[in-house]
């Protein structure tokens, strides 16, 4: 293991791009900001540099050319989107609770959890505004005082690996 990031920002949740260039990552403290940079620690850029706070989990876009991440920006958690120049900034969820963003591998669908009733997982279209989102949720586990967070699409898109929240707030 080698250090890559330089200074006092404290980075956390790093994502490689899909070309392995570089690393979208959210840093750490009061103001909370999505920050890119080459995979070597040069470069860094913060891609939502404004009086906003609370901005967190970034994750590529399959082709590289955007990033999802969650904020507090309405005064919920929602999913945002940002290109990997910094603009183009949209708001993709308003479901009260959006957290973590898995892109599935061809790009078209974004799964997320949400808080509201309790941590569903919910598959969106990543170019549809929220008024033309028709919400694919996940099949409800067996225990329905378990709930499910989806962060992994697998290679072929046809699965989700996640966590599994327990009743006792644990988590597997």
């Amino acid at each position: 293991p080698v250090w890559i990031s330089r200074g006092s920002l404290q980075l956390w949740f790093p994502d490689p791009s899909p070309d392995g260039e570089l690393l979208a990552a959210c840093s750490r403290g009061d103001q909370r900001h999505v920050y890119i940079m080459r995979t070597d620690g040069s470069e860094l850029r913060d891609l939502t540099n404004d009086n906003f706070r609370n901005d967190g989990w970034p994750r590529w876009s399959p082709d590289g050319k955007q990033i999802a991440f969650t904020s507090r920006r309405t005064g919920d958690y929602e999913l945002w989107v940002i290109n990997r120049d910094g603009g183009g900034l949209r708001q993709l969820t308003e479901s009260k609770g959006g957290h973590y963003s898995p892109w599935s591998p061809d790009g078209r669908t974004i799964a997320y959890s949400t808080h509201v009733p309790k941590n569903d997982c919910v598959i969106i279209e990543a170019d549809k505004p929220w008024s033309e989102q028709k919400l694919s949720y996940l099949s409800s586990l067996t225990d329905a005082s378990v709930s499910f967070e989806g962060w992994a699409f697998s290679h072929d898109g046809k699965r989700l690996a996640g966590i599994r929240h327990l009743p006792n707030r644990s988590e597997e």
